[in-house]
């Protein structure tokens, strides 16, 4: 039996929509914003994406037991 190599590079997804930026976090696109603390990069045509950097850092938080609560983020918010 002959064996084939294939080299090719895959270039990384920066920037998220919302049903891709939920499924990289493993949560329902339908619960995403009301659970995923990240603020989206809000573009000039009015569109939203996550970057994924951002998620990174969120899910990391979340690992290390870290994430902000509640309070803290509507204390950040002003509210």
């Amino acid at each position: 039996m002959q064996k084939a190599f294939l080299n090719f590079q895959l270039q990384r997804t920066r920037m998220f929509k919302k049903p891709d930026a939920a499924a990289y976090c493993g949560i329902p696109a339908s619960k995403f914003e009301g659970i995923c603390t990240v603020v989206p990069v809000q573009y000039p045509d009015g569109s939203k994406l996550w970057d994924v950097q951002d998620l990174d850092a969120w899910l990391d938080q979340l690992k290390s037991g870290q994430a902000d609560s509640d309070d803290d983020i509507l204390n950040r918010l002003g509210g």
